[in-house]
């Protein structure tokens, strides 16, 4: 039996939310909080595919014909939903579903072994609140099915696979989650007229933050895209505002100006207010958090238009913001970069 083992990066967005999708440069981090994925193969056992999600607590266990239905059950609703037939947030209808759909497009590019494949999964991400689980997940068990295959994809093959999968998740991927799990560090991810994506890296730096987590949103990544892209189009000149925002950060993260950085990410938080992303609650909180002249902060992830949880909230600051998030009743934990993406190793 092979086993393979991959472990994946989360990623922060220090700016490009929403406006990423629009053209403007987004900036983002690799987070040193881990998914692994272990997948074992056992070629003398019948053809099929057992998970065991650790952080649901759930086992399953599809026989080939099964899980291959099942899959393809996810690609219609996903055609219904691009048919504006079916929301975004009903095409995955439980966490297995993400698996299967990420094998059933590996399978349809490269052929699965024969055999029984058993898939263990545990991630340190927080669920659902903007830190790329998702990609996260899906590119941990891509890369381990193509490291137990022999590598048959690129790794630019594996991105575009990535990014097509992260589709059925959130309706529409701008690509800059797989891209900075794959990578690690700190990038910069730009799309094109013609929708291609325009990297670059930027280099290492001390970096002092806090994640805080106002807890999972109401609405999805999906919803409240929808809904951003509707109200503010492409042509709205909000977008050359965080265009600023996101050259202000970049010039300022080369030349270590601190403080700068703060006064920028202070401003894209105000945007993100404009555009309607950020539940009130939230908004108090992050005041609160601004009456400390050293601090700045923002949420980093689609935010939410409806309920009082935004995700999370990146917090620039020398002291952890542990006083004011214990009245609001948010857990917080220190950021460590992770200058490594998706890395894997396999035991025989």
């Amino acid at each position: 039996m092979q086993t393979v083992h991959c472990q994946a990066p989360g990623k922060l967005l220090l700016t490009g939310e929403h406006a990423v999708l629009n053209g403007i440069p987004a900036l983002s981090l690799a987070l040193n909080c881990q998914t692994h994925a272990q997948l074992s193969h056992s070629p003398n056992q019948p053809d099929a595919i057992e998970i065991d999600l650790i952080d649901y607590q759930q086992q399953h266990l599809y026989p080939f014909p099964l899980w291959e239905s099942l899959a393809l059950e996810c690609e219609a609703r996903y055609q219904n939903y691009l048919n504006h037939h079916l929301a975004i947030h009903t095409v995955l209808q439980s966490p297995a579903d993400l698996i299967l759909v990420t094998f059933l497009h590996f399978h349809q590019l490269h052929p699965l072994k024969k055999g029984l494949w058993h898939l263990k999964l545990h991630s340190e991400i927080w669920q659902g609140r903007g830190l790329g689980s998702s990609a996260s997940v899906i590119i941990s068990l891509l890369s381990a099915l193509n490291h137990a295959h022999h590598h048959p994809l690129s790794l630019l093959q594996l991105k575009d696979l990535a990014q097509t999968i992260e589709n059925r998740q959130h309706g529409q991927s701008s690509g800059v989650d797989t891209h900075t799990v794959l990578l690690g560090g700190l990038i910069q991810y730009q799309l094109t007229d013609t929708n291609h994506a325009q990297i670059d890296t930027l280099p290492q730096r001390p970096f002092k933050g806090y994640l805080i987590d106002s807890g999972k949103p109401d609405s999805t990544t999906g919803e409240c895209v929808t809904q951003v892209q509707q109200q503010f189009p492409k042509e709205h000149p909000i977008w050359q505002q965080f265009a600023a925002v996101s050259q202000q950060i970049r010039h300022a993260w080369r030349l270590q100006e601190g403080q700068t950085i703060k006064q920028a990410i202070r401003r894209n938080q105000t945007l993100l207010e404009e555009i309607g992303v950020v539940p009130t609650q939230v908004q108090q909180f992050i005041q609160q958090l601004h009456q400390e002249t050293k601090t700045a902060a923002k949420i980093c992830g689609a935010g939410s238009i409806k309920g009082d949880k935004a995700g999370v909230i990146l917090c620039l600051s020398p002291q952890p913001p542990e006083a004011l998030c214990q009245t609001y009743g948010y857990r917080w934990q220190p950021i460590h970069i992770s200058q490594n993406g998706v890395q894997c190793h396999t035991d025989t």
